[in-house]
């Protein structure tokens, strides 16, 4: 009996001391993030949150007017920012009558655009107004833009006709990345119907002729409950309120991909879009992947995606 409890003893101050070893380690990293780490965003409460995406009619997935977006991929960039009145990472809208008084830039893309990773002021059309007040004053310069991530040039067109037409700008500049060109045949690897577009698209029918498509309707009703039930699981509810209060857990987090996406339930809004239980196979958008991918060809999908680029590019032309 004796023996025994000699070594209960010596087990509890071994694992004592283990607890108190890992309590002083932890410390320590927390310690060293503290002094020596990158400076970190704050975590947001993300179940407290309103839905990190709204649907505009006839345009698409915006981001919800004021609201705060903290973006890091835990190395390199770790910014806190606010979308305008209109949903897009820029400053406020400039008015029609100041526009055309000035020499109006429109500024009109994708992720490039919308650059969630640098603050506001290291912005394309930010960096080019101060460069054209500096080199050019007489030209009285003024910049806006339009840019959401995941797009392309055919879901922005409905960006131009619905925010930057107004303004009258005297040039237009469309941001295009290679990426781009397959955004514009419809999200070719996953098999999204028409029902559910988050942005305007096209595709060509089975005469070659261009058929258009406008933005799903307003989905929040589906969606948004199933972000805000990801959002309130218990592993969110347990690690998030950690990892606002320690540097060290933001670093993890942000390298095991359970902190700091863009937003994880705007990628469960995305993954609502996919889903297609409830459509058949005669749906356009189904039926032209389903050709598409049947000629099994990286030639054939280069040439559709140059294709309905060409298409897009002709449209903001004719406008």
């Amino acid at each position: 009996m004796t023996r025994m409890r000699d070594v209960v003893r010596v087990a509890g101050w071994n694992l004592f001391a283990a607890a108190l070893g890992c309590f002083l380690l932890g410390i320590a990293i927390e310690a060293c993030f503290r002094l020596f780490g990158p400076p970190r965003a704050p975590v947001v409460s993300l179940a407290a949150q309103p839905a990190w995406w709204r649907f505009v009619p006839g345009v698409g997935l915006l981001r919800p007017p004021h609201s705060e977006l903290h973006y890091s991929d835990g190395r390199e960039y770790w910014t806190v920012q606010r979308a305008n009145s209109l949903g897009f990472l820029d400053r406020e809208p400039i008015e029609p009558d100041r526009a055309a008084e000035s020499c109006h830039v429109a500024v009109i893309g994708d992720s490039f655009v919308e650059a969630k990773e640098v603050s506001l002021s290291d912005k394309l059309q930010v960096v080019l107004e101060e460069m054209a007040a500096r080199e050019a004053p007489h030209l009285d310069v003024t910049t806006s833009a339009f840019g959401i991530g995941g797009t392309g040039q055919m879901n922005q067109l409905a960006f131009y006709d619905r925010y930057a037409r107004r303004l009258d700008p005297d040039l237009i500049i469309l941001v295009a990345i290679k990426n781009d060109a397959y955004n514009n045949v419809l999200y070719w690897r996953q098999p999204i119907v028409s029902s559910r577009l988050k942005h305007g698209l096209a595709i060509r029918d089975e005469n070659g002729g261009v058929t258009w498509f406008p933005p799903a309707l307003d989905f929040s009703a589906a969606a948004f409950p199933l972000a805000a039930e990801r959002l309130d699981s218990w592993r969110a509810r347990a690690l998030y309120p950690a990892a606002r209060a320690s540097h060290a857990m933001r670093w993890l987090g942000s390298r095991t991909l359970w902190l700091y996406h863009d937003v994880p339930g705007g990628l469960t809004v995305h993954e609502w879009f996919a889903s297609s239980d409830d459509s058949s196979d005669d749906d356009p958008f189904r039926r032209s992947r389903r050709n598409l991918l049947s000629r099994t060809s990286r030639a054939a999908l280069f040439d559709e995606s140059r294709g309905m680029t060409a298409v897009s590019l002709q449209q903001f032309k004719r406008r």
